[in-house]
């Protein structure tokens, strides 16, 4: 079996999920859960980084006989715990991949550009920004895009996170959609 990790797509501050689940540890750890998919939402949400990688190591190590459904936004417990990765959006699963497929079909979608501070701010309201870096006085720009986005922008080596916002498009007029 495998850890299977679930994103959720969050609008306006609130994550709309359409299955809930709420389950202690103690069974789930124990085994005293029976023989079926063990379901945990957010499980290590609100830790401090040093808890969260100990709790993900435990996750991947109970799962690697049995079949363990975590619900989660954290994009680095997807990537380290993972063998499949479903993305769902209100309520549709329209995508189940490895993490490594993510992140091929990626490939020609993720650029850097430089840019001044100023034209940043209305430049974010047009494009997918992964990130943004102070770089040299000025600023280094992550963009999701499926053209090259600035005649100087180069190619990025992607990841699971630009895989994320790729397919739930996150334009800012689109947001809350």
């Amino acid at each position: 079996m495998a850890a299977v990790m679930l994103f959720l797509r969050q609008t306006t501050g609130k994550t709309e999920r359409y299955i809930h689940f709420c389950m202690p540890l103690k069974p789930v750890f124990t085994g005293d859960c029976g023989d079926g998919v063990h379901f945990m939402d957010e499980p290590t949400s609100g830790l401090d980084p040093y808890e969260r990688i100990k709790f993900r190591n435990i996750i991947s190590a109970y799962a690697k006989d049995r079949l363990v459904l975590l619900s989660t936004h954290i994009v680095s417990d997807v990537e380290h715990i993972a063998t499949q990765i479903m993305m769902m959006e209100y309520g549709d699963i329209n995508n189940i991949h490895t993490g490594e497929e993510y992140i091929q079909m990626m490939r020609g979608r993720v650029w850097l550009a430089e840019m001044p501070a100023e034209q940043l701010v209305d430049y974010q309201n047009q494009a997918v920004i992964s990130n943004v870096r102070a770089k040299d006085g000025r600023m280094e720009v992550r963009i999701i895009s499926d053209t090259q986005p600035a005649p100087d922008a180069v190619q990025a080596v992607p990841t699971l996170e630009d895989a994320y916002l790729y397919l739930f498009n996150y334009l800012p007029e689109k947001a809350g959609r």
